[in-house]
């Protein structure tokens, strides 16, 4: 059973969004090699749309670049990270969302795949927004 199988297997019925993707890091950047159900909600895309495309796609005019050559950071070190952003659904519209992502280390401690757990933060009322104005 390959890593896309496992994290299919765990993920399919899960609430929380999931995507994994190559290692790939320089431009264009990894590609989406699985997304479960609830990413699909999130997003308001199909897997099918998804599969083969970066994760970049996502992201528009709002999304922090200091946030993403973080994310980028932390993967070429191979560590776990967690990141708050603003990405975008298929509709254009705007979400923010709590990303954490699981380095995939071969042997050799090189970057094969990364899985992130994604789930979307909404404002509670009377609650201030740190990221815009979402």
């Amino acid at each position: 059973m390959g890593l896309e199988d496992l994290v299919a297997a765990l993920a399919v019925d899960s609430e929380t969004a999931v995507v994994v993707t190559d290692g790939e890091l320089s431009h264009p950047g990894p590609t989406i090699l699985y997304v479960n159900g609830a990413f699909e909600r999130m997003t308001g895309y199909l897997s099918s749309e998804l599969l083969g495309k970066t994760p970049r796609l996502l992201q528009g005019e709002r999304t922090s670049l200091a946030t993403r050559r973080a994310l980028a950071r932390a993967l070429r070190k191979g560590q776990r990270t967690k990141v708050a952003l603003i990405n975008y659904r298929k509709s254009g519209e705007a979400y923010r969302c709590e990303v954490e992502v699981f380095p995939i280390l071969d042997r050799d401690g090189v970057l094969v795949n990364a899985v992130a757990l994604e789930r979307e933060v909404r404002r509670r009322p009377g609650r201030r927004s740190t990221m815009g104005d979402l």
